[in-house]
Parts: C-alpha cells; structure tokens; sequence
C-alpha cells in the first residue's frame, strides 16, 4: 500500500534530521573540549547529504497514494451509483453532482495526501528533535517543547470550532463558484451576447462571494496562529535561561546549547506549524465531507425522477398506429411488448409527457435485462474510444455494435431515446433497417425525435 511505503519514507528521513543535531552538538563539544571534531563532522557530513535521499521516494509514494485514493472514490462512486437511471435523467442532479466527480475529487484528494504527508513530517521532525535535544542538553527543553505543544494543541482545539463555520461556508461558495466556471465554455464560445453577459454576472457574483468567504477563513486562521505562536514561544525561552543559569561557566553544555539553538527555533516554528495543520483541519474534513457526499447518490435523489403523462402517451407496436393503445401505468407497456418479447415498439407523446423518465423507470426495473442508449449518448465503447465523431454519427456505430452481438447474453431489451435526433432522412432509413434487425432477437422500445410513418 503505497500510504505505508510513504510513511516508512518520511520516518526515515526525519530519522537521519534529527541525528543531525546529535552529531553537530556532538561536533561542538569535542571543540569547547579541545577534542578533535573531525569524526562528529564527517558524520554529520554524511547525513546531511543523504537526507535528501529519501524525498524522491516519498514523492513517488504521495502520487501513488493519490491514484490508490482516486481509484478507491471513483470504484465507489460507480459502484453505489450504478442503476441511478433516473437520476440520469435529472439535468439538476447531473448538474449538482458533476463538478465533484470530475474536479472537485482530485483537487480534494491531491490536496489532503500533501497535506497529511506535510502534517506527518512536521509531527515527526518535532517529536524526533526533541528526543535529539534532550539526550543533547537535559530534559527540561523535552518540558519545555511539550509544553509549547500543549498550548498550541489547545489553541487548535479552539480553533477547529471557532473556524468550522467560515470553512463550511468558504467551501461552500468554492463549489458554487466552481459550477459556475464549468459554464464559461459554452457561454464563451458559442458567443451569444446575452447569454454570455448573464454568465459573467452569474459567475462574478459567485467569485465575489467566495472570495470574502475565503479571507474570512483566513484572518481567522491566521489570527489564531499568531496568538498560538506568541504563547507556545515562551516555555522555550525560559528554558533557554534556565539552562544557561545552570549551566555558567561551562563552556561544552553551553556550546552544544548554541550549536543546536537553530534547531531548536526550528522545533518551535514546527509546532506552530502544526497548529495550522490543525486549524485547517476543520476545513479539510468540511471540504472532504461535502464531496463524499456528493459522490454517492443518496436514495432519495436516486428516486427523483419526473412525472410521467400517461394519458399523453401512445404505444405503438411494430404493427402500425392502427394497433396504437394509451397505457396507463407499466403493466400496461409489459402487455403492449408480449411481456418484452423481441419486437419492436414506440413510444409517442408531447415534449414533456415522460417518455424518457418512462425509458428511465424500465431500465431501473429491468436492471441488466435491458440496454439504454440515451439521446446525445456519452457512454464508453472500447470500439468507439479513438474516434471522433458527431452525435449522430456515434449512434450509426452503437447501432451497429448492437446488431452485431455486443450485448450480453441476458440483456434482452433495447431502449432508443431519440436515436433519430441528429441523423438525416438518409441516415435514419438506413438505421431502420439495423433497428429492425436488432429487434428480430431483443424487445426493442424506442422513443423517435423525428416523425416517422410507422411500418
């Protein structure tokens, strides 16, 4: 697991930072004593150069953690969502839903690997230089750092609520601003002037807002890192003088303080380092929280679906319009189709009666018995994945795909949702004649955009 092989990185680093400081004091001591130093420096030498060794293996490790995760959300995702046809179908929830699968996920989880990885380090490098500097000078430093800890643990457990709200709401307005820029595209390209000038209103409102929300989290963050500092500082500087008092007149404890004391400013800075980890915290989980819960759809959501117009509907079987009857709820679609035997059948009705939320309720029921090609399809096929094509030209294909044998075995049911939209005359007669072919073996239910005289 590449999360572990990251952590055995980094503790080996900060392993060979802190005998740094031992082998440095050890250095000035054999000096204040009149020892030679050489042995203590070629040590140090050693280690200081190969401290750096580590770091490319860790970041190999932190990108490998971050695909583990990405692929651990998007399986999932895919996987607890699979079936959520009408939710699909739901232009709003699509809406909502999109910008947190294929943006938010990876800035979130790129963003708290480097963070856990930093954090991690931080902890490590103070809890392994303090064990340096107590065996160096004496215990009382080791007091001192826990007690700077302490109260920099204290201020980031204040803070973590003081900062959840701003967070929720920066976070907030970020995924707002977010879904707005997800339209600059279209608006933009396209070049219609009102459309494009309501866009830049829509979005600069967001961006505005997310903006002051944003400084509000940070001037509170950096406000309470600031007085965390400020009071974590002065257990470190009474134990500086303390240790000089007992240690007067002493020229090899009072050496090894000096050479180390960079070390020990740099312990200090750490913990204040920490407390920021900790401040942001708050935000971290807000921010994860609200994107895992925007991957999974819940069972309400995967529920909504629109209303179907019965009474607005027609079924027309391969017979012709003849034979049209007006169903009156799903059975009465299970009758029309001999029970979903091969065949084919159309679904006529006005723009807004429910004829894709109908497509949408058959392929939920029917679950891998049926196949659902939407309109404007998006769908992968490993065939079709090197070719560009228009709308129009990636249905002919699917079309043929499926006359030729590409379904499973126990998928028994075609659902066409206006296959016909971006095909000419030529065109669609040609894919009639696939279609009738496809429903010579499978129940075929299509949904037309054109009109068409029924055979």
């Amino acid at each position: 697991m590449p999360v572990v092989l990251c952590i055995i990185g980094i503790l080996a680093q900060q392993g060979m930072v802190a005998l740094t400081t031992i082998a440095i004091a050890s250095a000035a001591c054999d000096v204040s004593s009149g020892i030679d130093p050489t042995r203590s420096i070629i040590v140090f030498c050693v280690l200081l150069a190969s401290v750096s060794i580590p770091e490319m293996f860790i970041e190999f490790e932190k990108e490998r953690s971050k695909y583990w995760f990405l692929n651990k959300a998007v399986s999932h995702a895919a996987t607890s969502n699979y079936g959520a046809t009408s939710a699909f179908f739901n232009k709003r929830i699509k809406t909502e839903k999109e910008p947190y699968i294929d943006t938010e996920l990876w800035i979130v989880i790129s963003d708290n690997v480097a963070y856990a990885a930093d954090a991690f380090t931080t902890l490590i490098n103070i809890i392994f230089n303090t064990a340096a500097t107590a065996s160096v000078l004496d215990s009382s430093f080791a007091v001192a750092i826990v007690l700077s800890g302490g109260i920099s643990l204290s201020t980031a457990l204040i803070s973590f609520r003081l900062v959840r709200k701003p967070a929720s709401e920066s976070q907030i307005a970020r995924s707002r601003l977010f879904s707005a820029i997800r339209k600059c595209i279209p608006n933009s390209w396209i070049g219609n002037s009102r459309c494009f000038r309501d866009w830049s209103t829509y979005y600069l409102a967001r961006e505005n807002t997310s903006k002051r929300a944003q400084i509000s989290l940070t001037l509170a963050r950096g406000g309470l890192s600031t007085l965390a500092t400020v009071a974590s500082t002065i257990p470190f500087i009474v134990a500086i003088f303390h240790y000089c008092l007992v240690h007067a007149g002493s020229p090899a404890p009072l050496t090894a303080l000096i050479a180390i004391l960079p070390r020990q400013v740099s312990i200090l800075q750490n913990i204040n380092v920490i407390v920021v980890y900790a401040i942001q915290l708050s935000e971290r989980t807000t921010r994860t929280a609200l994107v895992r819960d925007n991957l999974i759809l819940t069972n309400e959501e995967k529920r909504q679906h629109g209303l179907i117009k019965w009474d607005k509907l027609r079924v027309i079987p391969a017979e012709g319009v003849e034979s049209s009857v007006v169903p009156k709820n799903m059975a009465d679609i299970e009758t029309a189709t001999r029970n979903f035997s091969p065949g084919r059948t159309t679904l006529r009705g006005a723009n807004g009666s429910g004829k894709s939320t109908l497509l949408a309720l058959l392929k939920e029921r029917l679950g891998d018995r049926a196949f659902l090609l939407p309109a404007h399809p998006m769908l992968y096929f490993t065939e079709l994945d090197t070719q560009e094509a228009s709308s129009g030209q990636a249905v002919t294909r699917i079309l043929k795909l499926l006359e030729s044998g590409y379904l499973e075995e126990n998928c028994n049911v075609v659902l066409l949702d206006e296959w016909d939209a971006n095909l000419d005359e030529i065109a669609r007669a040609d894919q009639d004649i696939l279609i009738d072919d496809i429903a010579r073996s499978k129940c075929v239910i299509e949904v037309l955009h054109n009109s068409r005289k029924n055979k």
